[in-house]
Parts: C-alpha cells; sequence; structure tokens
C-alpha cells in the first residue's frame, strides 16, 4: 500500500537499526533511547514477533509463514508512532528482504528517516550469539545475516559495536538526534 503524504506534521525521526542478530542493534537502541526526550520510543520486531504469538521465531520464517503483511503491519507503527514521538528507534532486520526498504519508505511518507548500519566483527557477532539468554543461540543464522543484511542498502550513519560498549556507541549517534531535542548529553 502507497502512503500518500499525511497531513500531519511528524514529530521527530525515525532511525531504523539494521543489522545482524547479535550485532548489537537492541543494546545500542536501549542506550540511545535513555538519552533521548521523553516520549520517545523504542519499536522492536522481536517484540512485535512476541506480541503476535510468534516469540522467538526469526523475522524472515514468520513472514513465510503469515505473510508480507506482517512487515506492513509492523511498519505502520513505525509510521503511527512517528505522528507523536520525538525519536522512534526501531529494531529491526530491514536488510532480510529487499523490498523492505523501499516499503518502509513509502509507509512513512515524508517522516525523517535514517538507516543505521550496526556492525561488529564476526569473532565478537558469534561470542554475542552464543552468550544470548533471550532465545537459543543460533549461529548460523547470525553468521547469514552478517554477510547478507547489508547487502544493496544505503546508509544514512554506520556504528561498529565491536569494542563499544552501548553506552558508548549511542554517544556517538546522538549528534545525529539534533543537539537541540536531547535532555541529557552522554
Amino acid at each position: 500500500m502507497i502512503r500518500p503524504p499525511s497531513p500531519f506534521q511528524h514529530s521527530g525521526r525515525i532511525f531504523i537499526f539494521n543489522g545482524a542478530s547479535s550485532s548489537g542493534k537492541t543494546s545500542l537502541c536501549k542506550a540511545l533511547l535513555s538519552l533521548l526526550p521523553a516520549g520517545s520510543v523504542l519499536l522492536s520486531v522481536d517484540d512485535f514477533l512476541d506480541a503476535n504469538g510468534m516469540g522467538g521465531m526469526h523475522l524472515i520464517h514468520a513472514v513465510r509463514k503469515i505473510g508480507p503483511e506482517l512487515v506492513r503491519s509492523f511498519h505502520e507503527t513505525v509510521f503511527r508512532a512517528s505522528l507523536h514521538a520525538p525519536f522512534v528507534l526501531v529494531d529491526h532486520v530491514i536488510g532480510e528482504s529487499p523490498d523492505w526498504p523501499d516499503e518502509l519508505r513509502r509507509q512513512c511518507g515524508e517522516a525523517k528517516l535514517l538507516l543505521v548500519k550496526v556492525a561488529c566483527d564476526v569473532e565478537e557477532l558469534v561470542r554475542r550469539e552464543h552468550a544470548r539468554t533471550d532465545r537459543k543461540a543460533d549461529v548460523f543464522h547470525a553468521l547469514r545475516q552478517h554477510t547478507s543484511i547489508h547487502e544493496g542498502l544505503f546508509y544514512d550513519l554506520e556504528i561498529d559495536t565491536t569494542r563499544l560498549s552501548p553506552q558508548q556507541a549511542a554517544a556517538l549517534l546522538v549528534p545525529h538526534a539534533g543537539h537541540t531535542a536531547l535532555t541529557t548529553t552522554a
């Protein structure tokens, strides 16, 4: 569905964080959220799957089971949040399908989207995947995403989380949020 321009003024920016499983997206998003103004939100595709009875399932498998409307529904949620929140942080795996970035841009109309590449080196990715406590480790899945998730995407920002704490990585992104909008600085 192509969304015509909205008559509503968007409150703020949408940061789309794309990266392999265990690259540090979720931790980075949570740390950045703590630096943003009240009312900013974090939308996680994993939380979205949990809320729709598909917890622990990889997004690409959930889409194969349910259909592309699952991702469109998540993107609609992102768009709705962008109408009210000063910042919307989206913990996504948008590179799983070549259609998803364009679909999200269409869905969000004139909202300010910033696509952020989240990466780390292979050794750290494998270590983090093995250390997961929220679900069973799936190193094959993380490595597959590591080699494919960024193909064909053009990023506004890139961050390598290999040697950075989530707080350090978030501090590097703060200037891209607009210094006057922040309530705290790192």
